[in-house]
């Protein structure tokens, strides 16, 4: 072979062997950079129903949760990294028309889509990089109960035999429940009823018109998890009286226009989110994309705290990602056991990270509908974060929730039982916990101080149970705690509330609060269960009692995120990490240094 006219040298074929090689290794680079993000060798898990439905389906796509590393309190970071995530569904959807993409979520990396299986398959979107998991947009039931006789007033005779007798100062008129966890005492001792505290309520809406209810902020999302431009409203309106959202709100907010104060804390910033929606004489119901877009929108909003009150009969764990990443973020979740009894819980409220409540009467005893129960975390959880204990005991706490007056549709008020009308009591106990500390407080450390100071009636077990959790919460000891300086909380090794405790040892310790005395009162609602479930109650907590290796709710702001350790969630090498730019660079420098090195030796010799 000749080169222009002439046959090419040794230095010449020596400089064409080595630019040969290093274009070998160059293209390493690439050969590497594409293989990094190659379609997923195992596809993701399909839902049956999904596999043999037809026609338009809403499903939803939820990618590895390692992918995002970012710190859950940096909302930014993890937006970021989620929309990258899912960037190659996006483009997938574009190009598909029978795929439509309706919300995507980062408080857990999930795209909502809607697919025309008539027309493409859920296979292909199965397969692309990252995703888990191909699922159903569940259907989660609202907790039902039923409301006493509607009226224009309310005159509570249950106040005197409350357990925390009487008020500290003052003659303020109120219901049993504001009276049993102190708030009266924290609105006059401490100047506050919840002023500059933000707290929201994921319910089946609120009624705006209801002269004990202004709230402050409102937001509803359709079935898919999009935001819907409609004017605040009750979709609870289908029963006689109605209202379980408006009632829930007016627990928190309710002023005195009844004839007694209903609410714990009149003076927050209230806002509400329509998720439970779906509605009808039995109660409302939700779709799982409705509570995602609302536990997103509490951060967003910036809410201290937060109460949601669905029945949902499993551990499945759709929520834990973000709850936890909520409460990292700043919002304290609040959620309520379930209406199920002893033996029960719910999702969201029977999840670890959530504060847990129970519902108790009049004279301190916990309703017989009350939730409770031993978790058995690696047998009942399917796929639990590797900080939580391999027991733990529900509820968290318990607050007032046999006849509760309070608002309901239509300007009037009623009374109604549950661990629903628990919950609230709980949200607003916190947030006037907050209110009455000079600093922020944290999700971890409004639920210590609630923890630390819950107490139950005189000859009740001390420890942690599964009727009372530890205690009913009292707002006026967990503030006095506060102020004195005295909260500790754990670092994530132990116990939050001090003692330790899990599961008692003794089963007759941990069943001895049960409901036997409380039986004996007449409790409206205790025939009112939850909806069933698709789900079924698991079994693994038959004897829950006896076990003494758990551990009572861990509050923790400094609990890290399992995704710390996952590292970013990528096997992809970085440019100068790739093989075949490494060898190609190697050969080709040796084969450059022998070229100048017999260049400079003929040099020498000619000169």
């Amino acid at each position: 072979m000749s080169v222009g006219g002439r046959h090419p040298n040794s230095k010449t074929v020596l400089l064409l062997v080595a630019g040969c090689l290093l274009a070998v290794g160059l293209a390493g680079v690439v050969v590497a950079d594409a293989a990094s993000n190659p379609p997923s060798a195992d596809p993701a898990s399909i839902e049956d129903g999904l596999l043999e439905a037809d026609g338009e389906q809403t499903v939803l796509v939820v990618f590895d949760s390692t992918l995002v590393t970012a710190d859950p309190a940096d909302v930014a970071a993890r937006q970021e990294q989620t929309a990258r995530t899912q960037q190659p569904l996006l483009t997938y959807a574009e190009a598909n028309p029978a795929v439509t993409v309706d919300r995507q979520f980062w408080i857990r990396n999930v795209v909502v889509l809607t697919v025309d299986l008539e027309h493409t398959t859920l296979e292909p979107i199965a397969a692309l990089e990252g995703v888990e998991a191909v699922r159903e947009n569940g259907h989660l039931k609202g907790e039902s109960v039923t409301f006493g006789p509607a009226t224009t007033g309310v005159a509570d005779s249950s106040t005197a035999n409350a357990v925390s007798g009487t008020q500290r100062a003052g003659e303020i008129e109120a219901s049993y429940g504001l009276n049993q966890i102190n708030a009266p005492d924290v609105w006059t001792e401490y100047g506050t009823r919840g002023e500059g505290i933000t707290v929201g309520v994921l319910d089946s809406g609120v009624d705006p018109s209801h002269p004990d209810i202004e709230i402050a902020g409102w937001a509803d999302w359709d079935v898919d998890g999009t935001p819907r431009d409609t004017d605040p409203q009750d979709y609870d309106v289908q029963r006689e009286p109605s209202g379980h959202g408006t009632h829930v709100a007016g627990t928190i907010i309710a002023e005195d226009r009844s004839g007694i104060h209903l609410g714990v804390a009149p003076d927050v910033d209230l806002l509400v989110g329509a998720a439970l929606t779906d509605c009808d004489a039995s109660g409302c119901d939700a779709r799982e994309a409705q509570i995602l877009a609302g536990l997103e929108w509490a951060v967003e909003q910036e809410l201290d705290v937060l109460t949601i009150s669905i029945g949902l009969d499993t551990k499945a764990g759709q929520f834990i990602e973000p709850i936890r990443n909520a409460e990292a973020a700043g919002t304290l979740v609040i959620a309520s056991v379930g209406n199920e009894g002893l033996g029960t819980s719910s999702a969201p409220g029977n999840e670890y990270d959530t504060v847990s409540v129970g519902a108790s009467d009049a004279w301190g005893e916990i309703l017989d509908m009350s939730g409770g129960e031993v978790v058995f975390t690696d047998l009942e959880w399917s796929d639990p974060p590797e900080d939580w204990p391999e027991t733990y005991v529900l509820p968290t706490v318990s607050a007032p929730g046999w006849d509760i007056p309070s608002a309901v549709v239509g300007g009037q008020y009623s009374r109604a039982s549950g661990t629903s009308f628990a919950a609230p009591h709980v949200a607003g106990g916190a947030a006037l916990l907050q209110a009455a500390t000079d600093e922020h407080l944290t999700p971890a450390e409004l639920e210590a101080a609630l923890i630390e100071t819950a107490g139950k009636p005189d000859g009740k077990n001390e420890n942690q149970d599964v009727r009372y959790g530890h205690g009913i919460i009292n707002v006026y000891a967990a503030v006095e705690l506060v102020a004195e300086g005295d909260l500790e909380v754990d670092d994530g090794d132990g116990d939050t509330s001090g003692d330790g405790d899990g599961p008692d040892g003794d089963s007759s310790d941990a069943d001895d609060s049960s409901t036997d005395d409380a039986s004996d009162t007449d409790e409206p609602g205790d025939g009112d269960q939850e909806h069933d479930s698709d789900g079924t109650t698991d079994d693994a907590t038959d004897g829950d009692t006896t076990s003494d290796d758990g551990a009572g709710p861990v509050a923790d702001d400094q609990r890290e995120d399992s995704s710390d350790d996952q590292g970013d969630g990528t096997a992809a090498l970085e440019d100068d990490e790739s093989p075949g730019f490494g060898i190609g660079l190697a050969i080709g420098t040796l084969v450059l240094v022998g070229v100048l090195g017999a260049r400079k030796r003929r040099q020498t010799r000619v000169s």
